[in-house]
């Protein structure tokens, strides 16, 4: 059908992290902040601590984000 959006494969590891990356983002794409606030609310974004997707890493940098 045309303009019917596709479910992303939860079996994809790369949606999975890409979905994951975006919810640490979508609440600042949903409502842009000022742009002298924007770098500090991803410092304090990547200052958190997660549990990554087919990772052992437990943090995002700001130029991941």
């Amino acid at each position: 059908m045309v303009g019917m959006a596709t479910l992303p494969d939860y079996d994809d590891p790369s949606a999975e992290i890409a979905l994951f990356r975006y919810g640490l983002i979508a609440a600042l794409i949903q409502r842009l902040p000022d742009k002298g606030s924007l770098e500090g609310q991803l410092r304090q974004i990547a200052a958190g601590r997660y549990t990554i997707p087919y990772s052992t890493r437990t943090s995002m940098g700001v130029s991941t984000l």
